[in-house]
């Protein structure tokens, strides 16, 4: 299961960091401080972009890691982010990936078809 965590650690650092000038992955950010970083960054956004965040940030303040995935990946997903933007997306991926991973391995069932779907759309 180690190894099916660093793997998914490395995909989404490889994936979300492909967009970057440098080939670094963005800074950790730690799980606890992700919602404050999402609802920073989107603070100036289009009220859209910054609904979509405050899901993502909600979902993580009520540990629920197969929500914020989701609303994380929906947002990821936006052409219309700034590179700061862009890059707190993805740090609070790799936070809430690592946290859904973990709900997996402790048998939370929904975060176990969150992984599932996701690895069967790669």
């Amino acid at each position: 299961m180690t190894l099916l965590r660093l793997g998914l650690l490395a995909l989404l650092t490889c994936l979300l960091s492909g967009c970057q000038k440098e080939n670094q992955p963005p800074p950790a950010v730690a799980l606890e401080e992700t919602p404050k970083t999402i609802e920073s960054s989107f603070a100036q956004a289009p009220e859209s972009a910054k609904q979509a965040a405050s899901e993502a940030a909600a979902a993580i303040r009520s540990s629920n890691p197969s929500r914020a995935w989701a609303s994380l990946q929906e947002l990821s997903a936006r052409s219309d982010l700034t590179p700061e933007q862009r890059q707190a997306a993805a740090q609070s991926l790799i936070a809430v990936g690592k946290e859904l991973n973990d709900a997996a391995a402790r048998g939370d069932r929904s975060a176990q078809q969150v992984l599932e779907l996701h690895r069967a759309h790669k």
